[in-house]
């Protein structure tokens, strides 16, 4: 035996461990740092939505504040009756202590001015000497106020710099227009009250030609913007980086004084919807950057120090198992040859065990037998297989056309596909030997070893089964027949019991014509009535004997008809039996899918599990039969239930074997139930079940829409 060389072996598989480790290293930590990035983006655009949502709550906030306090204003008693005076210098001593107020409150609050109707300046609280100078063509938002007459707020540039503004208007006593109120306040008040609650500190720019409230803060232009803030040393800083780029813009990252800062950039519209200013947040980043950098260092390092030691220790397992996998190819080797010698042991033993089994087996393709048992062989005389394939080539060759049997062509297809194709039906065959047929019941199971369709096919033969299985079927048709002969009686009882209305009205009818001929009364026309009622009831005499005839009329073929007409021809049997014992019919149904079966036979059932239901009642004050109808899938189910206590439990398993009987001797032969479970599951191919329910017992029936095999009841 070649030695099993695995020192190359242990060399490559090293190797490559290695190669795949590195990769994966170098994959892990891209990954790593890709997620971290995405984590940091991700953390950076939620602090950017908080942001917006702070600037957008602090105007927010900002606007009714001060709109609160233009109304308040407004609703001062001396305030309409001054303007209209035109007494500026009382105006300005009135309005000096909300100036003042206002301004100790907010110190960005940098306008207050009183214009007349026309737009004509009346009075500014910042500078009292300056006034009638018309804004009607300098000031957009003072232009509205003068056409619409109402509360105007945003922002908008003016002689001291974009501003934040509310103009109110002002109505004397009969509403007429008389001028407006406006105050102004600088926006860096966003600045201050978001710096409050995010820590992040922001500049305020506006348009290059736009006046500043802080001339201190120097002339740099960054994309055509100057700086309208004041400005802390950490802000002056990042200016002279932001002087360094070409354009604003979102999301960018700058590095100043050894910080990085992430640019929340915002943009407010003036009055006249155009961008005069750029509000810039600056979130420090250093200490995310730093960490993700010190993160993938370290990560680096663990690496380079547990791979090679990781792939030493791999080496060294090979190693190990180096030595464990060239002791266990010796051992497989040796096993091998053991195995061998014990396959060729169970093939024989398999062979035996195919040749002991009792039934035909062979494997075939359909065409050729392969493989047989000496069954086989015995079946049909010959020694050996060989002897048999010098004469025949396929079992099928055996097959005789008999009704229900195979033929060698089913369908089109070999009888094996045929097989293969009908997995869940018993398929039969027919063979002779000598003089006698023979029945089997074929089986065949797929074996899939190469491109062709092989089969395994058992052949059981089932004559002697066939002929007990005929010899049960004639007794169930004596106890059938018994059950009938039990049952007659107590149909002619049922016959004398519907008769007895119809004759009880011939007699009485013809009794009065006797009379009235006696007494000499005899009329022709009551003469013709009470014959014509003779006639009716002589014909529904005929019609009772008819119904009674079509009952026991033997029934060859199925038909199709609806449950309900069987349950209707049912009541005409047994319905005037259960009307006069004050039984209440409670039916739950209604036109459904019509069945083909054996209706009389179904109609016997319904009428035997009625009748017992009546003798179960018997004795009791409240007599109720419930019959429902219920269409399912595949099967049509017909329950009927009473209210007569149920069926005891230590027989209700019980009622349905043959000869069972709680009536006695005397009263009852055991077979009702016994004959309707066979019909129903022999000849019906349904089912009969019986259990408790509330205070009755409930039989259900279920029976297919079609039956199958409709020449086999009557072999």
């Amino acid at each position: 035996m070649k030695k099993l060389d695995t020192r190359s072996l242990r060399r490559s598989v090293t190797f490559f461990i290695a190669l795949a480790m590195i990769i994966l290293a170098i994959a892990a930590m891209g990954t790593t740092a890709l997620i971290q990035k995405q984590r940091q983006n991700q953390t950076q655009e939620e602090y950017a939505k908080l942001v917006q949502n702070g600037v957008n709550y602090v105007i927010d906030s900002f606007t009714k504040q001060y709109t609160y306090y233009i109304e308040h204003i407004v609703k001062m008693p001396d305030i309409i009756k001054m303007l209209k005076n035109e007494d500026r210098e009382a105006l300005y001593r009135l309005l000096k202590p909300k100036w003042e107020l206002m301004r100790n409150q907010e110190k960005n609050f940098k306008v207050m001015n009183v214009y007349l109707s026309d737009g004509t300046t009346f009075l500014r609280m910042q500078n009292p000497t300056e006034f009638g100078d018309n804004q009607v063509d300098m000031r957009p938002m003072i232009k509205e106020q003068v056409r619409l007459h109402t509360v105007i707020a945003g922002y908008e540039n003016g002689k001291r710099g974009v501003l934040y503004r509310i103009i109110s208007p002002l109505f004397d006593e009969n509403n007429v227009y008389i001028g407006a109120i406006e105050i102004g306040v600088c926006p860096v008040f966003i600045l201050r009250d978001i710096y409050e609650v995010s820590d992040f500190c922001g500049l305020m720019l506006t348009k290059e030609e736009t006046p500043t409230h802080f001339p201190h803060v120097g002339d740099k232009v960054i994309d055509g913007y100057k700086v309208h803030s004041e400005l802390s040393q950490e802000t002056a800083s990042i200016v002279n980086a932001l002087a360094l780029l070409p354009h604003l813009e979102d999301a960018l990252e700058i590095e100043s004084n050894s910080k990085r800062y992430k640019m929340h950039l915002f943009e407010l519209k003036d009055f006249q919807q155009e961008t005069n200013i750029k509000i810039i947040f600056f979130q420090d980043i250093t200490k995310a950057g730093m960490h993700r950098e010190y993160f993938l260092f370290g990560l680096l390092i663990l690496i380079s120090v547990i791979l090679p030691l990781l792939i030493w220790f791999i080496y060294r397992r090979i190693e190990c198992y180096e030595r464990d996998v060239s002791r266990v190819y010796q051992e497989q080797i040796r096993q091998l040859d053991e195995s061998e010698a014990l396959l060729l042991e169970s093939r024989r033993y398999l062979l035996n065990l195919f040749d002991a089994i009792p039934n035909i087996m062979v494997t075939t393709d359909g065409k050729i037998i392969e493989n047989s048992n000496l069954a086989m062989l015995d079946f049909f005389g010959y020694a050996t297989l060989e002897d048999f394939k010098k004469e025949h080539h396929c079992v099928c060759e055996y097959f005789i056309e008999d009704e229900g049997c195979m033929r060698a062509q089913m369908n089109g297809v070999s009888w094996l596909e045929y097989i293969f194709s009908k997995q869940n039906e018993l398929q039969k065959a027919c063979m002779m030997k000598g003089d006698k047929k023979h029945s089997f019941i074929v089986w065949a199971q797929m074996l899939e070893t190469d491109d062709k369709k092989h089969g395994l096919v058992v052949f059981n033969d089932i004559t002697e089964l066939e002929s007990v299985n005929k010899a049960l079927r004639e007794k169930d048709e004596i106890m059938i027949a018994q059950s009938g002969h039990a049952a007659m009686g107590e149909m002619i009882s049922m016959i004398a019991h519907q008769w007895r209305q119809p004759v009880s009205v011939v007699a009485i009818g013809a009794m009065n014509v006797m009379m009235d001929i006696e007494l000499g009364l005899l009329d022709e026309k009551v003469l013709k009535t009470t014959i014509h009622e003779i006639l009716e009831q002589t014909q529904e005499l005929s019609e009772i004997i008819d119904d009674f005839r079509e009952f026991f009329r033997p029934q060859k073929t199925a038909e199709e008809i609806s449950t309900k007409e069987i349950i209707e021809d049912a009541f005409r049997i047994v319905g005037s039996s259960l009307k006069n014992s004050n039984i209440e019919i409670i039916t739950q149904f209604y036109d459904g899918k019509k069945i083909y079966t054996y209706s009389r036979e179904l109609m016997q059932v319904i009428i035997n599990i009625l009748k017992n239901a009546k003798e179960a009642l018997d004795g009791r004050v409240e007599k109720k039969i419930f019959i429902f109808i219920e269409d399912q899938e595949d099967v049509v189910m017909i329950k009927i239930c009473d209210n007569a206590g149920g069926i005891e439990k230590n027989i209700l398993d019980k009622i349905f074997n043959p000869y069972f009987t709680t009536k006695g001797p005397s009263a009852g032969t055991g077979l009702g139930l016994y004959m309707s479970k066979t019909i129903v599951e022999k000849h019906l191919q349904g089912s009969l079940s019986a259990y408790n329910k509330d205070k009755g017992a409930c039989f259900e029936i279920k029976v297919p829409y079609k039956i199958k095999n409709l020449g086999e009841k009557y072999e």
